[in-house]
């Protein structure tokens, strides 16, 4: 298949920047593999500084030149070719616009490919079902490319940078100090989180807190909620965010104070309306495949933006269906798990996902706990970094339904860090959670 011609011009910027520049070098050996250039020549290069860079050589226009010529000159073009990559010095645009458009125009060239893929087998009549081939080329098209092996000297000094920046920073908080003190936040970099509770015990509540907190810190936040709307969503943000209840509000029980409380609740809206397109709700029903799709759509869309996807949050987890059909709902809920455990890891983000406590655990007045997951516990256990239980039973005959109503975080599972357990209190009117204990 020929070369899209954009493709060309990128990948002779890209190699030129990584002939003249370290710095460079490190940036693209981390982002491309010599699969993504469209020429050979490109390729055959490419492999070839990444091969001196590891044995730590010295690159410059003379030891290229004489390792193309001990090797056959003609497989990369020849010397002249070597030479008149020079010419292609960038000017203005730095070497990760140039990575971002190569890495660009190799997926395009992916998505052709699978496409010629897709209509050969729907014209062959062999094949029972074209459409199944057709979504797994497209899983494959949005899949990273990891390394095989992680490169130890690398892994070591990525180590030893995060030593010299200090405490960690760019993690995502709850906004609950004390929760905040236990979990570390949420990421930075790659864990599977899950939020597990009974029903109305503020599970989106949470994650809508995670939300604006996330995008507060200008990161892209892909939030799929197949429970409720987009509109509602931002309804109960606003309500965390002002202290308002909006059904009171609605139903004019704020006295002589109303026009007052509607301007701080309309100021509310404004703010969530203000994260514009850093925050990312979808609530479309998707299945698993979709979701995969879409979110490494989105990461590839905002890859070269000052703001990439910083966070992916679901609601919840037995609402997502597998992509096929599963033995029963138990199977598949296990296989929706650890695909967005494996979006996490692709993205290299945190992914939340809440999760419905069994219904075996009926005991509504007792804590649930990680075992107590619904559908199965022990898969869900095995494929969680960190899982929070969130309790707070229903009021007693008498009180007022709107009263707080006392709340357990259980950080019951944290493979890099602390377990235990944070007490606060749920106004599940207002969706919004604080950890003053009345």
């Amino acid at each position: 298949m020929n070369p899209l011609p954009a493709s060309i011009e990128a990948e002779q910027a890209a190699l030129c920047c990584m002939l003249i520049s370290a710095d460079a070098r490190t940036y693209a050996f981390e982002r491309l593999d010599a699969s993504d250039f469209s020429r050979d020549t490109h390729e055959r290069l490419f492999a070839l500084i990444r091969r001196m860079h590891e044995a730590h050589a010295d690159i410059t226009h003379a030891t290229v030149d004489a390792a193309i010529s001990k090797a056959n000159s003609a497989d990369y073009g020849g010397r002249e070719y070597l030479a008149n990559l020079y010419l292609h010095e960038p000017t203005g645009d730095p070497i990760p616009w140039h990575v971002a458009t190569v890495l660009d125009m190799s997926r395009r060239r992916r998505v052709i490919m699978a496409a010629y893929k897709a209509v050969a087998d729907a014209k062959d009549l062999d094949i029972p079902d074209p459409a199944a081939n057709l979504l797994q080329y497209a899983q494959e098209i949005n899949e990273n490319k990891p390394a095989e092996w992680a490169d130890m000297v690398t892994t070591a000094n990525k180590v030893l940078d995060r030593l010299d920046t200090g405490p960690v920073t760019g993690a995502i908080p709850f906004g609950l100090p004390k929760l905040d003190e236990v979990t570390g936040g949420l990421g930075p970099g790659p864990e599977l989180v899950i939020i597990g509770a009974r029903p109305s015990n503020g599970k989106t509540a949470l994650l809508n807190i995670i939300a604006m907190n996330a995008a507060k810190m200008n990161k892209r936040v892909l939030y799929f909620s197949q429970e409720t709307d987009a509109e509602r969503l931002l309804e109960f943000m606003a309500s965390i965010r002002s202290g308002i209840d909006v059904w009171r509000l609605r139903h004019n029980l704020y006295g002589v104070d109303h026009e007052q409380v509607e301007a701080e609740y309309a100021e509310a809206v404004a703010q969530i309306g203000g994260y514009r397109d850093l925050l990312l709700i979808n609530d479309n029903f998707v299945d698993l495949p979709k979701l995969v799709a879409k979110a490494q759509n989105a990461a590839q869309q905002y890859s070269r933006n000052c703001h990439p996807v910083g966070i992916v949050l679901v609601d919840y987890a037995q609402i997502i269906e597998p992509g096929h059909a599963t033995r029963d709902l138990r199977t598949g809920t296990v296989e929706v798990v650890r695909g967005l455990h494996q979006l996490s890891y692709r993205l290299r983000v945190p992914v939340v996902v809440a999760s419905q406590v069994t219904t075996a655990h009926k005991e509504i007045d007792q804590k649930p706990h990680k075992e107590h997951l619904a559908e199965s516990p022990g898969a869900l256990v095995a494929a969680a970094d960190k899982i929070i239980m969130v309790h707070n039973p229903p009021h007693g005959e008498g009180v007022d339904p709107a009263a707080p109503r006392p709340t357990t975080f259980s950080v019951e599972k944290h493979k890099r860090g602390r377990t235990g357990v944070v007490h606060g209190m749920f106004y599940g009117t207002m969706q919004r959670f604080t950890e003053e204990r009345l």
